[in-house]
């Protein structure tokens, strides 16, 4: 079991990392140049009207009175209202960020599927032709940037082959390629990974003890080898998923998915601060939350574990 001190500890670690991500994403913000009211209202706006307006949304006043407010707002469980639309950020971040989690799922999923058939497939046929053709495939498929393959793929599938429609937030169709695209260096990324575990775990002492002992090779594979790979393939899996809610800005941008990406993007580019500061928190909160949950699975998939 694990243990409650464990869980604890861990809800401490997460709540001190989000406080600093906050604070140094805050301070980061306000060291930018430029006047946000000036972005608001135009800049051959009244010096008068930047400065009243300025004082209606608090953006005059020191920095740490704007940041101890912010988080009097998170702990009454808001995060303010956009400068430009004055709607309500939380309000906002809970409708887009399903279509994130949605796009990160399914990019995850193909992502996983992919890698796992690829590095079992090459950790079996160890040295083979296989074997060095999916390692190149998958270091192919970490070189190649996000953006490069995503309009790589809307070119190909969409206005040549108009298989499927090249940007909008949707069904099936619409979020394939995103899927593709956002899949591509998790899917390496785990096939090198199942790669290296499956080799090294079929040169352990209790492999060969398995075979002497006359347990067939497909019974050892299935259940032996696919345990002990199990810990780094579900610190992969946590990883990209995080960086997945997190790191699709520029996937959602390509794509034009409307999702929590898209709309950090839109509040840098309009230094709509509370906008800034909700997708950030809600996406630094998630990432630290999923690598919280790894560690905690870990105490179940090993059995060492749960002795500490």
């Amino acid at each position: 079991m694990v243990s409650y001190l464990h869980v604890i500890k861990k809800i401490l670690v997460l709540i001190s990392v989000l406080l600093g991500i906050t604070f140094l994403v805050f301070s980061l913000i306000k060291a930018l140049p430029g006047n946000p009211v000036a972005g608001l209202v135009g800049q051959r706006a009244d010096p008068e009207d930047i400065k009243r307006i300025g004082i209606a949304l608090g953006v005059d006043k020191p920095f740490l009175i704007q940041y101890t407010g912010f988080i009097r707002l998170v702990l009454r469980g808001e995060l303010g209202r956009s400068y430009y639309s004055n709607r309500d950020v939380l309000g906002e971040i809970a409708h887009k960020l399903p279509n994130t989690i949605r796009l990160a799922t399914a990019a995850m999923a193909l992502g996983l599927t992919i890698g796992l058939v690829f590095g079992f497939v090459a950790g079996l046929k160890n040295g083979s032709n296989i074997d060095k053709l999916f390692s190149m495939l998958s270091l192919v498929g970490l070189s190649i940037p996000v953006f490069w393959s995503g309009l790589l793929l809307m070119v190909l599938l969409s206005l040549n082959l108009q298989l499927l429609p090249p940007s909008g937030t949707g069904g099936l169709r619409y979020i394939i390629l995103p899927a593709i695209t956002l899949s591509l260096p998790a899917s390496a990324t785990i096939a090198r990974v199942v790669r290296t575990s499956v080799v090294d775990t079929l040169q352990q002492p209790f492999i060969r003890f398995l075979k002497a002992k006359g347990l067939r090779h497909q019974r050892i594979v299935a259940i032996h080898v696919l345990k002990n790979i199990l810990i780094p393939l579900i610190t992969i899996v946590g990883l990209d998923f995080g960086s997945f809610l997190n790191g699709s800005v520029l996937t959602e941008t390509i794509f034009g998915w409307d999702g929590l990406g898209r709309y950090t993007v839109e509040g840098i580019f309009k230094r709509d601060y509370p906008v800034v500061m909700g997708c950030i928190l809600t996406g630094s909160f998630v990432f630290v939350l999923i690598n919280t949950l790894v560690d905690i699975a870990y105490h179940f998939v090993d059995p060492r574990l749960r002795r500490t």
